[in-house]
């Protein structure tokens, strides 16, 4: 799995936070920061990051199982709130994954193939140029169409050339991305690249479609 940098922060953060609200009493009080800032501070980050890379779906479902099994209680003792704050957070986390998902599909270009304007192929191209590879990753699980085009006929492999994103275009090939396509100017991947100055990317591109080309002669023998 491959994560970017900020969620590598993100996951330090985390478990840097988790540890500190979890220490001893005595531990606690020679600390720098407060116990109870750290369970807040980890609250709104497990919240941030169930908004920001977490799918609608497995948000709502959740907030139902934290809510149906009595798991609000333990939060609302553990954070010393009332029930009824817990219960309003949970809901605020589910509206806001809500409101981003919808944010993200009014942004994508409108143009792209009819056939392919499910969840997951119209956030691709947003995780491809912002270089979010595990968002990436999790996309292309869900079915996301890895060749789909814009409304210039771009593919998000040309956009990670475009951007010099050597680990995306790795990701892309790797999950079925098509080297040889063409935008509506005629240009390629590899040739984006070149244009770019990113040589080393544009190396690698040439192999794969030199690759595919070999494959595709074998095939038809």
């Amino acid at each position: 799995m491959h994560y970017s940098r900020t969620e590598w922060v993100l996951l330090l953060l985390a478990l840097g936070l988790s540890i500190g609200a979890n220490l001893s009493g005595d531990s606690q009080g020679t600390g720098i920061v407060a116990p109870m800032l750290m369970k807040l501070l980890l609250l709104l980050l497990l919240a941030f990051a169930m908004i920001r890379y977490v799918t609608l779906s497995v948000v709502i479902a959740i907030c139902i199982l934290v809510v149906g099994s009595g798991t609000n209680r333990l939060l609302s003792a553990y954070f010393g709130v009332t029930e009824t704050a817990v219960l309003v957070i949970i809901g605020l986390i589910a509206l806001l994954s809500l409101g981003r998902q919808l944010l993200a599909t009014g942004n994508h270009p409108r143009s792209i193939d009819d056939n392919n304007t499910g969840q997951h192929t119209q956030t691709l191209f947003r995780a491809v140029e912002q270089g979010n590879l595990a968002w990436t990753n999790r996309l292309l699980g869900m079915s996301a169409d890895v060749n789909v085009r814009d409304d210039e006929g771009r593919t998000p492999l040309m956009c990670a050339a475009a951007k010099g994103y050597a680990d995306m275009v790795q990701i892309l090939i790797q999950n079925g991305a098509d080297p040889k396509l063409q935008n509506n100017a005629g240009e390629t991947a590899m040739s984006i690249a070149s244009m770019k100055g990113y040589t080393r990317i544009a190396k690698a591109l040439e192999i794969t479609e030199a690759t595919t080309g070999q494959r595709l002669k074998s095939r038809h023998r």
